[in-house]
C-alpha cells in the first residue's frame, strides 16, 4: 500500500492522467478481496497475509468457543454392529452428490464406488469411533471460506462463513443427527408445525384455510 501511495505521488508531477487511474484502481468499487485487508480485533487495518490470516483464526476461534463447563463422563450405550452397517449404507444413500471435498480430498462419489469395499471400511471406522468415543483428528479438520455479505467492508463479522469437512465426518453426523431425531420426535407434540419432516408451515395454512 505505501508503495503505490508513493508512486501515485511520482504521478503528481509527471502525469495528472496516469495519477488519478492509479487512484481510481486503488478505490476501485465492488467487494475488496480478502487480500486487500481486514480489520483487527482493536480496529487496526491489517494488510499482511499472515496478519489477515492469524485474525481470521482468531475470529473463526470466538464464534466456536464455548465456556459451558464439561459434563461428567457418562458410560452411554450405542447401537453396533448389523446396526451401525445399515446406517451407513442408509448415510450413503442419502448423500446429495457433487458436493465439494474437505482436506481429505475425499468426495462421496468415490465412497459409493467402492460398494460394500467403502461401506465396510466405514463401518469399521464409525464402529472404533462408538467404543473409544474418539473421533480421529485428520477428521476434525475443516477448511473455512469467507463469503461477502456486504461490499467494501473490512470487519470479518459481515462475512458469512462456510466450512468444509471432511465427507467421512459429514456421514458419521448424519448417522448420530438421526439417531437424536429418533429420540427426539416422539417428544415433541402432534400440533407442532415448522422444521418439522412433512409438517411446515405451508401445510397448517392449507389445513386452517381449507377448514374456514
Amino acid at each position: 500500500m505505501e508503495e503505490k501511495c508513493q508512486e501515485i505521488k511520482r504521478f503528481k508531477d509527471i502525469n495528472i492522467k496516469e495519477m488519478f487511474k492509479k487512484i481510481r484502481e486503488m478505490a476501485r468499487k465492488g467487494p475488496l478481496p480478502a487480500s486487500r485487508g481486514i480489520r483487527s480485533s482493536n480496529g487496526h487495518i491489517l494488510w499482511e497475509p499472515e496478519d489477515i490470516a492469524k485474525r481470521w483464526e482468531e475470529y473463526i476461534a470466538s464464534l466456536f468457543h464455548d465456556d459451558r463447563e464439561e459434563a461428567d463422563d457418562k458410560t452411554t450405550s450405542y447401537e453396533s454392529g448389523h446396526s451401525i452397517l445399515k446406517e451407513v449404507r442408509w448415510a450413503l444413500q442419502h448423500c446429495k452428490p457433487g458436493k465439494a471435498a474437505g482436506l481429505g480430498e475425499v468426495v462421496v462419489e468415490m465412497l459409493i464406488s467402492l460398494q460394500e469395499d467403502g461401506v465396510d471400511v466405514l463401518w469399521s471406522l464409525f464402529e472404533n469411533i462408538c467404543e473409544t468415543g474418539q473421533i480421529p483428528s485428520e477428521m476434525l479438520k475443516s477448511i473455512f471460506i469467507a463469503i461477502l455479505k456486504k461490499s467494501n467492508t473490512l470487519d470479518c463479522e459481515n462475512h458469512r462463513t462456510i466450512s468444509l469437512m471432511a465427507r467421512t465426518l459429514k456421514l458419521f453426523l448424519k448417522i448420530i443427527l438421526r439417531r437424536i431425531i429418533r429420540i427426539i420426535l416422539p417428544q415433541i407434540p402432534t400440533h407442532q408445525y415448522g422444521f418439522m419432516p412433512e409438517k411446515r408451515h405451508k401445510e397448517c395454512y392449507f389445513c386452517v384455510t381449507y377448514a374456514m
